[in-house]
């Protein structure tokens, strides 16, 4: 869930003493089809990575990456992006993108409101199995490859979905600027590598945690 003070999706599913995969499956189970929603044909533009080739579908990848999952289902593989109620545009933003007209919807769990944005297509989720976003990606998610042009703003998308900048206040050390990102044991390696050679960084630990 993408907030202010750099809060990720992890963090506040804690605040409230689930997981986020928790949040994600009440959200699934709660999320049935009006008859209204069952009867409209919505639109999606199915094909949108079969190729990423523009930052926009990189930033996309990168989100989702982090903060979508692809669930299995009866009919059809459903991508599925949830977030706090209050970064609902974010979500229309993302249903634009996708060339969708389906409305993001609204819910409440545990007394705090999520919005969700779901779309069911075999294409859509084939396409992304070959960056390694498949159902439990945790162990599938590895760094893409991709034009050098276009990292930039996969990192862009990782970090909106699981970074976060803090400042540190630790006892006996100066105030300063920290940034986190929380990912696969696959991909945040790739990730830090990737950071500390673009930005001229010593290199770093990766708590195992």
């Amino acid at each position: 869930q993408r907030s202010k003070a750099g809060e990720t999706g992890s963090q506040h599913a804690q605040a409230i003493g689930v997981s986020r995969h928790a949040i994600n499956a009440r959200l699934r189970g709660g999320s049935k089809q009006s008859r209204s929603d069952s009867l409209t044909k919505y639109t999606l533009d199915e094909g949108y990575f079969s190729e990423v080739d523009t930052p926009e579908k990189a930033y996309l990848l990168g989100f989702i990456a982090t903060d979508g999952c692809v669930n299995e289902t009866r009919s059809k593989p459903e991508l599925q992006i949830v977030l706090k109620a209050q970064d609902a545009p974010h979500l229309e933003t993302i249903a634009r993108l996708l060339g969708s007209d389906r409305p993001v919807r609204t819910y409440t769990y545990g007394g705090y409101p999520f919005a969700r944005f779901a779309a069911r297509s075999e294409r859509l989720a084939a396409d992304l199995a070959k960056f390694g976003v498949t159902p439990r990606k945790t162990f599938t998610l590895d760094w893409p490859t991709l034009r050098p042009d276009l990292y930039r703003h996969f990192v862009r998308g990782l970090c909106d979905g699981d970074g976060s900048f803090f400042v540190s206040n630790k006892k006996q050390v100066t105030p300063h600027l920290c940034f986190a990102f929380i990912g696969s044991e696959r991909l945040t390696p790739a990730f830090l590598g990737h950071l500390c050679q673009e930005c001229v960084l010593p290199a770093v630990t990766l708590n195992p945690r």
